[in-house]
């Protein structure tokens, strides 16, 4: 890359928001299959949903129009019935 280098100052951490992963997300998850009925497709809305990326080098990403090697991936979500808690952030 001609892109020149620079140094990192910091990196900070920390947990998205519920309405922070929906507006990332590029794909609502509703059904539990991985594949079309053929067996050889991702399922639009399933679990590999072919919107958060591609895992065949022939295929490209139907988010951004990359391959394999160059998508890194995009976010995807499930609604949840009930409320999930982080352990980590709850104070008991």
């Amino acid at each position: 890359s001609a892109a020149p280098l620079k140094r990192v100052d910091r990196i900070q951490f920390g947990l998205l928001s519920p309405d922070e992963i929906k507006a990332m997300s590029v794909a609502k998850i509703e059904i539990p299959e991985l594949t079309d009925e053929s067996g050889h497709r991702p399922r639009i809305g399933g679990l590999m949903d072919p919107r958060m990326g591609t895992i065949d080098r022939n295929t490209k990403c139907q988010t951004c129009g990359e391959g394999m090697v160059e998508c890194s991936g995009h976010f995807g979500h499930i609604e949840l019935a009930k409320p999930v808690y982080h352990v980590g952030r709850s104070s008991l």
